[in-house]
C-alpha cells in the first residue's frame, strides 16, 4: 500500500527556489541573448531558454508558500518585515541593471517588494481576523491596487497567491485555486503589462492615456493564453507537487543572510557576464 511520505523540508524547498530562480534568470538574459544573436530564425522564444524560463515558474510559487510558512512560525514578524525590506532595497539597483540596463528603473520593482507587500497584507489579515468579510476583502483589493501601482513584480498575480496561500494553508482546495489564481492573474500582468507599455511615455509627459477596447482585451488575452498555458503552469504544477510533499519540517538551512544576499548579488554577476559576452 502507497503512503504519501512528507520528504520536502522548508530549507530543501527554499533550495529548489533558489536554484530554478537562477535558471530562469540565466534563460532569461545569457541564453535567450545568445539565441537571438546565434541562432536562425529562432523565433520570440529560443527554444534552451524558453525551457529554462519555464523551469523557473517553480521559483515564486515556492517563495511564496515559504514566506506564508515563515510568517506563521516566525516569533518576531517585525524582524521578518525588516529583513524582506532591507532585501528589496538593496537588490533594486542589481535588479534594474538587469532588467532595464539602468541605474533606477521606476516601472519595474524586484521580488522582494512583493514579498513585503505580500507579508504586510496577510499580517494585516491576521490582525483583523475577527472582523468581517468584506473589510478583509477591501484590504485584499488595496493590495493587488498597490501591487501594480507599485509595478511589483509578479503584480496582482504575486499578491493573490501568497494571500491564498495563508487562507487556505493546509486545506486540499488550495490547490486548484493556487491553480486558477495564477492563470487568470498571470493574464491580468500580461494586460497591465502591456498598458503600461504602450503608454509610459504618454504618463511621462501627462499626455491623453490610451485606453483599449474591448478588442484589444481580447486579442492581447487570447495571444498570451495559449503561451500560458504551455510555459507557465508546467512550472506552477511542478511546484505545487513539491509543496504537497512539503513535511513541516525547518530542515538544515544555510545562514538567513546568504538568502536574502544571493539574491543581487547572482544579479550583478548575470548584469556583468552580460557586459562582458555581449
Amino acid at each position: 500500500m502507497l503512503t504519501n511520505k512528507k520528504v520536502f523540508s522548508a530549507a530543501t524547498l527554499k533550495n529548489i527556489a533558489v536554484i530554478t530562480m537562477v535558471i530562469d534568470h540565466i534563460g532569461g538574459t545569457l541564453v535567450y541573448e545568445f539565441e537571438q544573436r546565434n541562432v536562425q530564425n529562432i523565433g520570440i522564444d529560443g527554444f534552451i531558454s524558453m525551457w529554462m524560463r519555464i523551469i523557473g515558474r517553480i521559483a515564486f510559487v515556492l517563495f511564496a508558500f515559504l514566506l506564508t510558512e515563515g510568517f506563521v512560525y516566525t516569533s518576531d514578524k517585525k524582524k521578518y518585515a525588516l529583513r524582506l525590506c532591507a532585501g528589496a532595497v538593496i537588490s533594486e539597483i542589481p535588479y534594474d541593471l538587469v532588467e532595464s540596463g539602468s541605474i533606477i528603473n521606476i516601472w519595474d520593482q524586484n521580488i522582494f517588494f512583493t514579498l513585503l507587500l505580500g507579508f504586510c497584507i496577510i499580517w494585516i489579515l491576521d490582525t483583523i481576523k475577527e472582523k468581517g468579510i468584506f473589510i478583509k476583502v477591501v484590504v485584499v483589493l488595496l493590495g493587488l491596487m498597490l501591487s501594480e501601482m507599485l509595478r511589483c513584480e509578479y503584480g496582482v498575480m504575486g499578491i493573490g497567491l501568497i494571500v491564498a496561500f495563508y487562507c487556505l494553508r493546509g486545506k486540499m482546495i488550495l490547490y486548484p485555486v493556487v491553480l486558477v489564481e495564477c492563470f487568470i492573474g498571470h493574464l491580468a500582468n500580461d494586460l497591465i503589462h502591456n498598458f503600461v507599455s504602450i503608454n509610459r511615455d504618454v504618463i511621462r509627459k501627462g499626455s491623453e492615456i490610451h485606453l483599449f477596447s474591448w478588442d484589444e482585451i481580447s486579442i492581447i488575452t487570447k495571444v498570451n493564453f495559449e503561451r500560458r498555458l504551455s510555459q507557465t503552469m508546467p512550472g506552477i504544477l511542478a511546484a505545487l507537487l513539491l509543496i504537497f510533499f512539503y513535511s513541516k519540517k525547518k530542515g538544515k538551512q544555510l545562514p538567513k543572510a546568504f538568502y536574502y544576499l544571493f539574491y543581487p548579488v547572482h544579479l550583478i554577476v548575470i548584469f556583468f557576464l552580460m557586459k562582458i559576452v555581449f
